[in-house]
């Protein structure tokens, strides 16, 4: 307690004691500290716990990383996956699973020289016939297409009397995949037709499966995806034809087939690469035969694949455009493509294909 010395009106000296100045600053000083340590400590608390508080925050940026670590990883497995894809990509991109007669892998870019090489199938033999990677003739899954080495004789009435109409109106039946130019251009039309042409009628029998598994694929490889058809399609046959002799498209031996509507007779007409066919019947030069007199088709060529010999004519899965009851024909006696009215017909004879996955590994004997 302090005192101070003051001089009153009369003179005199007086004593004056302060005893609680000091005191009440202090006690004003502790109520302000600790009103703002309450509110500091609730600030803190909220900071901490609170919705948008440090410790929310870090639970947040725990399960943010754990999600994270998740599709880190997630991604890196389908980029495992992309890369592992790519490379089996590229593998068959380089080669085949076809072996050459000595087990030898054949490469793709050398594989039209082994067409009409033989192999062996379901105890029969079969010539390798047509490698389509990029699935041109089956909705764009890769296949290899097979074709028996001998044939199989097919009358007129055989084809008459099993006429199909089941499948034609369905547009990923085999009769459309493997006549993509056909489908493309008058797919739809026909298959709004009421009644179909007998040359349809013909064709969709040959390429319903049902006729023919049972016969030429084995039991197991059905469930891997293979069939068999009847024969070749036109534009599968000229395809071979020509990456087997390996000509281009201005090439005098290139075999070309357009699908045409002739007055309701859908089907094929031909032209060699440079020219005009043998009967032209349009302004393109398309017409019923291909030139057999410049270009015929020879059975030395190819080890007999794409031509039978004497007259041992044989029936492709096409219609052809001339009239009703014609298909398209490989015509042995004078060695060209053409259409031919099948009831009016003897000696006829079809090859079957089988069509195996791409992946299928096979073994040419020769």
């Amino acid at each position: 307690m302090k005192e101070r010395k003051q001089t009153n009106f009369k003179g005199k000296i007086t004593k004056k004691r302060y005893c609680c100045q000091n005191a009440g600053i202090t006690l004003i000083a502790i109520v302000v500290t600790i009103i703002t340590l309450l509110i500091l400590a609730g600030v803190t608390i909220n900071l901490a716990i609170g919705d948008y508080g440090i410790i929310g925050k870090a639970e947040d940026a725990s399960n943010l990383y754990a999600n994270t670590s998740i599709e880190e990883k997630t991604t890196l497995s389908e980029m495992k996956n992309k890369v592992k894809e790519q490379k089996e990509k590229r593998e068959n991109d380089g080669s085949t699973k076809i072996k050459d007669s000595s087990g030898k892998l054949i490469d793709l870019a050398n594989i039209e020289t082994y067409y009409g090489h033989e192999l062996t199938y379901n105890d029969q033999t079969y010539q390798l016939f047509l490698v389509d990677e990029l699935g041109k003739y089956s909705n764009k899954e890769g296949r290899i297409w097979i074709q028996r080495k001998d044939y199989f004789s097919m009358t007129a009435s055989q084809l008459s009397n099993n006429f199909e109409t089941t499948g034609i109106a369905t547009p990923n039946s085999i009769l459309w995949q493997v006549n993509p130019d056909l489908d493309s251009k008058y797919g739809n039309e026909i298959r709004a037709l009421n009644s179909w042409s007998s040359s349809l009628k013909g064709v969709a029998y040959l390429c319903n499966t049902e006729n023919w598994n049972s016969t030429y694929v084995k039991s197991e490889d059905l469930e891997k995806g293979a069939y068999s058809i009847g024969g070749a399609s036109v534009e599968m046959y000229c395809d071979a034809y020509n990456k087997a002799r390996k000509v281009n498209s201005s090439s005098p031996g290139f075999f070309n087939a357009k699908a045409f509507n002739n007055n309701g007779f859908y089907g094929y007409r031909y032209k060699p690469g440079n020219g005009n066919s043998t009967w032209p019947v349009d302004e393109d030069g398309y017409g019923y035969w291909t030139d057999q007199i410049n270009y015929p088709i020879l059975t030395s060529e190819f080890n007999s694949m794409f031509i039978l010999s004497g007259s041992n004519s044989q029936w492709l899965s096409s219609p052809a455009t001339e009239r009703d009851y014609n298909l398209a024909v490989v015509y042995a006696s004078s060695k060209h493509l053409s259409g031919y009215n099948y009831m009016a017909s003897s000696g006829y004879n079809v090859r079957p294909m089988v069509s195996l996955p791409y992946s299928m590994e096979i073994q040419l004997t020769n």
